[in-house]
């Protein structure tokens, strides 16, 4: 029986690009799955693509099962393996930092910043990526903002907001909208997609000036009557 996938891991999981797909199944099928499959209590934390090709293809893996005490720790592995990666994009890389030091544990009698979250902790997570604690604290807003329109507008959004074409600013401004008017923030990532189907970058900032363009009434013009 395969390992489940769990929706809440996959989340976090950068796609593959399709040349990266193609990449990686032309190596599968000339060297096979060399490496085994990492595994929490049945479900998969690590390669998602390679059990998805060896579906494909009918190919024999291995799973290698790791010890975790909760789902929060696994998910956390998740986070942190996928930093790992080398082709990681800069928005993925600050979603991810941004989700490691959310789910980080707070640890009690030890103090917090205003966002609640524990400063020595901070700094040693901060350390680890390589990053200031300033840097961290605006990726753990970047995930905030991210996660606010994935959960009105769909998880489909995510990629669409972390491809490249959006700035920090844009991704906040339209958490904004989401949180009012879930459905404008839905056109808005429609037509972020569409831009990128012609351009190859999403550009968030002018999706969101043409929905708000078109959702909003053109002004009353006066009829020259006064009372």
């Amino acid at each position: 029986m395969p390992p489940k996938r769990d929706p809440d891991f996959q989340k976090v999981l950068p796609p593959l690009s399709p040349d990266e797909l193609a990449k990686l199944e032309a190596s599968i099928l000339n060297e096979g799955i060399r490496e085994a499959f990492v595994v929490w209590r049945g479900i998969l934390l690590d390669g998602h693509n390679r059990l998805l090709l060896a579906e494909k293809h009918g190919l024999p893996y291995r799973e290698q099962e790791i010890d975790l005490p909760d789902r929060a720790a696994a998910r956390r592995w998740v986070i942190r393996n996928q930093l790992g990666r080398r082709n990681l994009t800069a928005d993925w890389a600050s979603y991810l930092r941004g989700m490691d030091a959310r789910d980080a544990p707070k640890e009690p009698g030890t103090r917090t910043d205003t966002s609640g979250q524990n400063v020595t902790r901070l700094q040693a997570i901060a350390d680890e990526h390589g990053v200031d604690r300033r840097t961290l604290f605006r990726d753990a807003a970047f995930a905030s903002a991210v996660n606010v329109i994935a959960e009105a507008v769909g998880d489909e959004a995510r990629p669409t907001l972390l491809s490249g074409g959006a700035t920090r600013a844009d991704v906040e401004k339209l958490a904004e909208v989401a949180e009012r008017d879930p459905e404008t923030a839905k056109k808005v990532v429609a037509k972020a997609e569409e831009i990128k189907a012609k351009s190859g970058k999403a550009k968030l900032g002018n999706a969101i000036r043409e929905v708000l363009k078109e959702e909003t009434p053109p002004p009353t013009i006066p009829d020259g009557r006064f009372s």
